[in-house]
């Protein structure tokens, strides 16, 4: 039997619906992302968890290592470390050479600016005197950050890898779109939403 849970985008909901799971006895959680793994492992140590996508889980203390995740805790993540966005911001500069002003849109939620991959591209920024602009967004709500963009004169925009912006990728994509902002997304997905 499957039951499924959603938290509503209501982080703080993670460990009541694990904690709920674990007394229905499942034998197995499934989870996506970072925080809802970190809150059922501080739920349970027994039922497995598998997740379907992570961004950092030795970094996030999810799991040992890649190799040996050890616990109860294994799955996929897209992350082949934080050296990867260093490597999409050269991209980036490749492709348009005077974009100074980068905007990172990240979650505010799941810290992808305080995180290792966010620190990556904070040191791969300074190099060519690219100032990034944090605009941070929270699950589905992004006009604040939208208009932070806006307001700042940015030149391009550096989309963060966290399921929350995978999640909301159309209206991600849509806003580039109108205001005719070049991106870089980590999922292709965004690109065949018209990224």
């Amino acid at each position: 039997m499957l039951e499924r849970r959603s938290a509503g985008g209501q982080h703080r909901r993670f460990a009541d619906i694990v904690a709920e799971l674990v007394r229905l006895k499942a034998d197995v959680i499934v989870t996506a992302g970072d925080p809802l793994p970190r809150a059922a492992k501080a739920v349970t140590t027994t039922v497995p968890i598998i997740m379907t996508s992570s961004n950092d889980p030795v970094g996030q203390g999810l799991v040992q290592s890649l190799a040996r995740p050890g616990g109860n805790i294994t799955g996929l993540t897209s992350s082949v470390g934080p050296e990867i966005h260093a490597k999409r911001l050269e991209l980036l500069r490749e492709m348009l050479p005077r974009a100074f002003r980068v905007a990172y849109l990240g979650n505010k939620e799941e810290d992808d600016w305080g995180s290792p991959r966010g620190q990556s591209l904070r040191t791969a920024a300074q190099a060519p005197g690219v100032t990034l602009v944090l605009a941070e967004f929270t699950t589905n709500q992004y006009t604040d950050a939208f208009a932070l963009i806006s307001r700042t004169r940015i030149e391009a925009l550096f989309v963060g890898p966290s399921p929350a912006a995978y999640a909301g990728r159309a209206r991600i994509v849509d806003f580039a779109t109108r205001t005719r902002l070049p991106s870089t997304f980590s999922f292709r997905d965004a690109v065949d939403s018209g990224a």
